[in-house]
């Protein structure tokens, strides 16, 4: 609802900005001009009209200052055009924390604040039709920069230039990413102010990063789940080089080749860390927690299940490995089983008895009430399934699991 009423807000403000403008003109002596809103002649009216100018102000959409902090662009003077033309005020935002020689380009998280093909920050105001001598002899706000709905390449302290343009409507479409390459006709003005915001989200640059860095932890947490048994077989490993392929696919081919390197050193990393026992398993969960969300860990534990039915059977070391991995990620409890359960379907029950606990993510360190309660829920989830399932392989790996379940009921009892 605050960001509806804020898009209220702006649609008001542009109604406002048309409103000032229209009649705005400074003609004449004896003309009642909006704009100054007395009678007066021309040279005392461009005596008095200051050139045209922009400021960048603190605001609150209440009055009281209980609503959202913004800045208002505003801008005062004479119109810099010298024919009748329609006109429209844009918003563009570069980050330039780095230097003014590194623009980056700011994005906004509002669809009525973003440029027409890309989410680049883009607030536009439309002047309607604007002729010379016109001006606004105060403060008129033309555009707002919303810090809480922008994001930048970083998170932290981040020095913006709020950049505005006056130009033709019609070059709107060129400005891409804040950049744009307008005709000399079609630019009336420019002007630059810098604000300070606190990006408290992760900026898009660190997301791109944290992504590819997850990549490399989940191919080293994979070798992990690969070489549980000691040993690293080729069915495992084309798992592995697959999703590795397939996970550089959507960034260029630059980037790619980067990518494929960073990842293949990150696969032979482990594989060396396995054989001599130097690879920290908690190292690399705790860093996965630090800069990876739900998805990329759901992502990587999907892969982890891939390793383990390379080769058709589920490995006792291996469902330990997994149910670790599980936990030291902090994934969700239920959506981890419903992943679980999927991938467990296709694969043979050549399992243990001793290691059924493991089958069905029990900690032998419960107690006997803790397994029991567990075991009825895992009673319940499968008598279900076996009752919709058609007959065949999964039919019949749901009753091992009831024939599984009803051992270690007897064993617990």
């Amino acid at each position: 609802m605050e960001i509806l009423g804020i898009i209220f807000l702006i649609i008001a403000y542009q109604v406002v900005v048309r409103l000032f403008f229209k009649g705005a003109r400074v003609a004449a002596e004896g003309v009642k001009s909006a704009v100054t809103g007395q009678e007066f002649d021309m040279d005392k009216a461009l005596g008095r009209i200051p050139p045209f100018a922009m400021q960048v102000v603190e605001r609150n959409t209440e009055e009281d200052g209980s609503g959202i902090n913004y800045y208002a662009v505003e801008v005062k003077g004479l119109f810099p055009v010298e024919r009748s033309t329609e006109a429209a005020f844009v918003v563009s935002l570069f980050d330039i924390t780095d230097g003014k020689d590194d623009l980056r380009p700011v994005l906004s998280l509002l669809d009525n604040f973003q440029e027409v093909n890309t989410t680049a920050h883009c607030n536009v105001t439309q002047a309607g039709r604007i002729q010379p001598e016109y001006g606004l002899t105060k403060w008129t706000e033309v555009g707002r920069v919303f810090p809480p709905f922008v994001k930048t390449p970083y998170s932290g302290t981040r020095k913006l230039n709020v950049f505005l343009r006056l130009i033709h409507p019609d070059s709107i479409e060129n400005i891409q990413l804040g950049f744009g390459k307008i005709p000399d006709d079609d630019m009336f003005w420019r002007g630059v102010s810098e604000i300070t915001i606190e990006q408290f989200v992760v900026g898009y640059a660190e997301e791109a990063e944290n992504r590819q860095e997850c990549l490399e932890l989940t191919v080293k947490l994979g070798m992990v789940v690969a070489m549980a048994d000691g040993s690293l077989d080729e069915p495992e490993g084309n798992v592995l080089n697959t999703w590795m392929k397939k996970s550089i696919t959507p960034y260029n081919e630059e980037r790619q080749v980067e990518l494929k390197a960073r990842l293949n050193d990150a696969m032979k990393e482990a594989y060396a860390g396995m054989l001599d026992g130097n690879l920290s398993k908690s190292v690399l969960t705790e860093r996965f927690n630090e800069i990876g969300d739900s998805a990329a860990k759901f992502e990587a534990m999907d892969l982890f299940y891939d390793v383990m039915a390379a080769d058709g059977v589920a490995d006792p070391e291996e469902i330990k490995v997994l149910r670790r991995l599980g936990d030291a990620l902090e994934l969700d409890v239920q959506e981890l089983e419903k992943l679980r359960d999927l991938k467990m379907m296709n694969l043979s029950s050549a399992v243990e008895e001793a290691d059924n606990e493991s089958l069905l993510g029990i900690d032998v360190e419960w107690s006997k009430e803790e397994i029991q309660k567990h075991l009825k829920a895992e009673f319940r989830k499968w008598n279900a399934r076996l009752n919709n399932l058609q007959p065949g392989p999964d039919k019949e790996h749901a009753q091992k699991m009831l024939d599984t379940i009803g051992e270690l009921r007897n064993k617990y009892d």
